[in-house]
C-alpha cells in the first residue's frame, strides 16, 4: 500500500481518530506513527478538528459485575500449576511407553518412505495455475455538518463496501422531540434529494446504507421533518445544514 499518498494518509488519520480503523489496519497505522513525523502531524490535525465531538460524550461507570469479572480473570492468571509428584515405578512405565512409541514411529517412517517411492514412479500430474484477483474496495466518504448559529455538529461516515452509515453527534439541535425528527439526505449530481435515514437523538448511531448508487459529487443535508421522517420522500421542513461528502 502506498502510504505516501496524501489522500490515503488523510483517510487513515481521520478513520483512526473516529475509531472506524480497526484490526490489523489500526495496528499497522500505529507502527507507521512511530517512524513518520508527518503522519503524526496529520493525526494531530484530525484530533483538533474532531475534538468538539469528544465534549458531548459522558463517562459511563462500569457495573459492579464488570469489575468482579476483571478481578476474577486477574486472579486466574496468577495461579501457577505445580507438577504432580510421580513414583519411580510410574517413571519406568512411562519409559517403556516411549520406547514402544519410538519403535512404532520408526516403522511408520519406513512405510512413508516406501509410499513416497511408489508415488515418484507414477507419471506427474498437471496442476492448473490459479489466478488470484484482488478486489479494490471503495474508500469511505466523510462529511462534517454544522448548523448556523447553533451549538451542534454532526460527522457522517459512509462506507459503501460495508453498506454502512455512521453518524456521530456533538451538541443538540433545538427541535421538538415529540413532534419533529431530523432527517439526513444525499443530493445526487442533478440536485435531487434522496433519504438516508433519521439523525440520532443521542451521541451516535449506525444506520444501514440505502440501496443507491453514490453520486460523483455527493452533498448531504439535514432537514427538520415531522416525527418519523418526511411523509413525501422529499424534504418538507427547513434545511438546517449541508456539506459535501468527500471520499478520502
Amino acid at each position: 500500500m502506498k502510504y505516501q499518498s496524501p489522500k490515503l494518509r488523510q483517510m487513515l488519520a481521520a478513520e483512526y481518530v473516529l475509531g472506524t480503523l480497526r484490526g490489523a489496519a489500526r495496528r499497522r497505522f500505529e507502527r507507521l506513527l512511530k517512524k513518520d513525523p508527518a503522519l503524526v502531524k496529520e493525526l494531530r490535525y484530525w484530533e483538533r478538528r474532531l475534538a468538539p465531538l469528544q465534549r458531548s460524550f459522558k463517562p459511563v461507570v462500569p457495573r459492579e459485575i464488570v469489575w468482579a469479572e476483571i478481578e476474577q480473570r486477574i486472579q486466574a492468571a496468577r495461579v501457577v500449576a505445580l507438577p504432580v509428584a510421580r513414583s519411580v515405578t510410574e517413571d519406568r512405565g512411562r519409559l517403556g511407553f516411549w520406547r514402544t512409541l519410538s519403535a512404532a514411529a520408526s516403522l511408520a517412517a519406513v512405510g512413508l518412505g516406501y509410499a513416497l517411492w511408489l508415488q515418484l514412479q507414477q507419471a506427474p500430474q498437471v496442476i492448473e495455475q490459479v489466478r488470484t484477483v484482488q478486489v479494490i474496495q471503495p474508500m469511505p466518504y466523510v462529511a462534517m455538518l454544522q448548523p448556523a448559529n447553533v451549538p451542534a455538529q454532526w460527522i457522517v461516515v459512509v462506507t459503501p463496501a460495508r453498506r454502512s452509515l455512521k453518524v456521530s453527534a456533538a451538541g443538540t439541535y433545538p427541535h421538538d422531540l415529540d413532534t419533529q425528527s431530523l432527517q439526513l439526505w444525499v443530493l445526487d449530481d442533478a440536485g435531487q434529494p434522496h433519504p438516508m435515514g433519521l439523525m440520532p437523538e443521542g451521541s451516535s448511531a449506525d444506520l444501514p446504507l440505502p440501496e443507491m448508487k453514490m453520486p460523483q459529487k455527493p452533498v448531504i443535508a439535514v432537514s427538520v421533518e415531522p416525527k418519523g421522517g418526511s411523509p413525501t420522500g422529499l424534504p418538507t421542513g427547513p434545511v438546517v445544514s449541508t456539506a459535501p461528502l468527500l471520499q478520502l
